[in-house]
């Protein structure tokens, strides 16, 4: 126990002092800082409140948007109701056809134009047309109101009325009596994610040291005065646990600067339910991605630890990679469905492979019985204390193996004899 221990505090504080490591650290937790604080940071280099003498001097110009409105349409109203539905930009009217309107926009002297046919059909010019752009949506939604209040003033509704009857609108709420997905799904993804990275950045880490070890011959030299067991325990929970360090430094970034700057965050309703996850939830987080970590880890170093040549590594790896992998597009297909309780997900639940994943999500997003979530932790926990014992016996066969790789009838095999 005590060699292992030695092995433990080795691989933690070798890896804890790693340039790379440590820089990796240090920039994420300044990514967080600058990103949390970035409001903050905003107001201070002259944002709003600004009132020094000269700060506003200079006034942002605003597009120009030309309306052309043939005979026989309420031009007035339609310019009205244009700007207010685009206050950023400044409705003019204009007698330019289309022709010239499309070179005028072209040439950047107007930002944008709209070329009424009729009342209901129109052309709407502009040089560059984003992604999101859905000013043509916003347009016909005019033209139609502005439609609607004319024909009901021509049949003799009074106008106010008209208005009233228009631009009525319906207010409720939702009452969630079990999971509200739209407020859990962003920690969820943010878990899933974590998850995801940490087991496939850390069990290369350990992949390439254990492969490192073994063909330098260093390992020789290892196992005459430390066990084999002695020695992949202590440097799965050692570089573990340097992971998870550097997970709780960033996590304590998060619940620094958050707090310090929870005033300018307080309007989105996202990051409100990111940082009002239940205690509950963060012990199920924390649970899941332990039992899930460690469970990949040890399967990592075991199978690695067959390999006679750095170029073994991935092939070695690659059936529990495909695992992980497949886990991780069965859990966000389903996230992105909203439907977390489909018999995949069920399934998945209860696979110790898959159940990191998939029933963290079934237990945030989902509707999970107690006795699901219990079998779940059982089954996880059991097949951590399994890939444990069978890993030590691999790895103790495997570090000793060189030559071609074995197959699997021949480890078992070996497996039996020892």
């Amino acid at each position: 126990m005590r060699k292992g221990f030695v092995v433990f505090k080795y691989e933690f504080f070798n890896l804890l002092k790693n340039k790379v490591f440590l820089g990796i650290t240090i920039a994420l937790i300044a990514v967080i800082a600058v990103v949390l604080s970035f409001p903050r940071i905003s107001e201070a280099f002259g944002g709003e409140g600004d009132d020094t003498p000269g700060s506003s001097a200079v006034e942002t110009e605003r597009d120009l948007m030309a309306l052309n409105v043939p005979d026989g349409c309420p031009e007035n109203a339609l310019k009205a109701t244009l700007q207010a539905a685009f206050p950023a930009r400044e409705v003019v009217l204009t007698q330019d056809d289309e022709q010239t309107l499309k070179a005028r926009v072209d040439s950047g002297e107007l930002g944008s134009a709209v070329v009424m046919q009729d009342s209901l059909h129109f052309r709407y010019i502009v040089k560059t047309s984003g992604i999101y752009d859905v000013a043509q949506a916003q347009i016909g939604e005019v033209l139609v109101a502005v439609y609607q209040s004319s024909a009901l003033a021509q049949s003799g509704v009074d106008a106010a009325v008209a208005r009233q009857v228009l631009t009525a609108a319906a207010s409720g709420e939702t009452v969630v009596t079990g999971t509200d997905q739209s407020s859990s799904f962003l920690y969820t993804f943010i878990m899933i994610f974590i998850l995801y990275f940490a087991i496939l950045m850390y069990g290369q880490l350990i992949s390439s040291g254990v492969a490192t070890e073994k063909t330098s011959r260093a390992m020789e030299l290892l196992i005459t005065s430390v066990k084999p067991t002695q020695l992949i325990f202590g440097k799965v929970v050692g570089i573990g646990t340097a992971a998870l360090t550097q997970l709780v430094a960033v996590g304590a970034a998060v619940l620094i600067f958050y707090p310090l700057n929870r005033d300018y965050w307080s309007d989105i309703p996202m990051i409100q339910s990111l940082f009002g996850v239940t205690p509950g939830l963060v012990g199920y987080m924390v649970l899941f991605f332990l039992l899930g970590f460690f469970l990949y880890a040890f399967l990592f170093a075991a199978l690695t630890s067959l390999a006679s040549k750095m170029e073994d590594v991935n092939t070695l790896v690659m059936p529990v990679v495909l695992i992980f992998v497949i886990a991780f597009v069965v859990t966000m297909v389903s996230m992105q469905s909203g439907s977390v309780d489909n018999i995949a997900m069920k399934v998945c639940s209860f696979v110790p492979f898959t159940s990191p994943m998939a029933m963290f999500t079934r237990i945030t997003m989902g509707e999970v019985a107690g006795w699901e979530i219990a079998l779940s932790v059982v089954i996880l926990v059991a097949s951590n204390v399994v890939v444990c014992w069978l890993s030590a016996r691999i790895y103790q066969i495997g570090v000793l193996l060189y030559g071609s790789r074995p197959k699997v009838k021949e480890i078992i095999k070996m497996l039996k004899n020892t």
